[in-house]
């Protein structure tokens, strides 16, 4: 167990299970390189016309050679170096804003290329390691507690956002938005598709959870500790839940990398209510 009232194991902590999931994204990435030549899905002549890049001088000379097939390849590689670093520097400030900031460059530098690809399991993971790697970059423990506060409210914002929107939608009351969810190739599984179209109760079920889930985030950060802890769990059920069916690995690493800051700071909320 950390101790939660040390601002440093927190983003340590942090910074280690996003690092996890930037070091899937990297490994994707390099699994799909054939991808990346002409006259690829993701060439950089298709990329360059999706991503409306519009540069002139050197910064689209850099572009031109940073994002052609192979160099791209580097800016995975990044990630996966970054990620490597932050394993071995637990609670090694330098280091880990070193590795943070390596891995957040490679994420940013990699998603101008173009969008596809990227979701907001990606764009949390960028802002997560952006956030750590300027914190550690100082010695202020003030300047860490900002950084846990920020991410905290990220999370809250992420969660709660599309837990607002479908309470507005009646799909998401009577299960039928998920069951046009799980039935996609993409985003489903044959097995869950025949047990939710068997039973559609099941899907109403999730439905309805998946929105209270979402919508209760909110408040998750005025309770107290042993309850706050089953919360969460229920969030890891969440994720996990969308890895195995949905395949959004990256998500579960995303979100739950937060986790210890919402624990951290939830902490300090509870000795001030309670």
């Amino acid at each position: 167990m950390i101790d939660l009232s040390d601002p440093l194991a927190v983003l340590s902590l942090t910074a280690v299970i996003s690092g996890v999931g930037v070091l899937i994204t990297g490994f994707e990435w390099i699994a799909i390189h054939k991808e990346y030549r002409n006259p690829g899905l993701y060439s950089w002549e298709v990329r360059r016309i999706r991503g409306g890049f519009a540069l002139t001088g050197f910064g689209r000379e850099l572009c031109e050679r940073l994002y052609q097939y192979p160099n791209v390849l580097i800016l995975p590689v990044l990630q996966i170096l970054g990620a490597c670093i932050i394993f071995l520097s637990w609670k090694n400030r330098v280091p880990m804003s070193i590795g943070c900031g390596i891995a957040g460059i490679g994420c940013i530098a990699f998603s101008l290329r173009g969008s596809s690809g990227y979701t907001g399991a990606d764009q949390f993971l960028k802002i997560n390691l952006v956030a750590v790697a300027l914190a550690l970059a100082s010695e202020s423990a003030s300047l860490w507690w900002i950084a846990l506060i920020f991410i905290v409210c990220q999370l809250l914002v992420a969660y709660t956002t599309p837990g607002i929107l479908r309470l507005g939608r009646r799909s998401w009351y009577d299960g039928t938005a998920l069951r046009r969810i799980l039935r996609q190739r993409t985003y489903g599984a044959y097995w869950i598709w025949i047990l939710v179209a068997r039973w559609p109760i099941v899907a109403k079920v999730l439905s309805v959870s998946i929105v209270l889930f979402e919508c209760g985030f909110l408040l998750s950060i005025l309770l107290p500790h042993p309850v706050l802890e089953i919360f969460l769990i229920c969030g890891l059920v969440f994720h996990a839940f969308n890895a195995i069916v949905m395949g959004l690995n990256t998500f579960f690493w995303a979100f739950v990398g937060a986790y210890p800051a919402v624990l951290s700071v939830g902490s300090i909320v509870e000795r001030m209510l309670y």
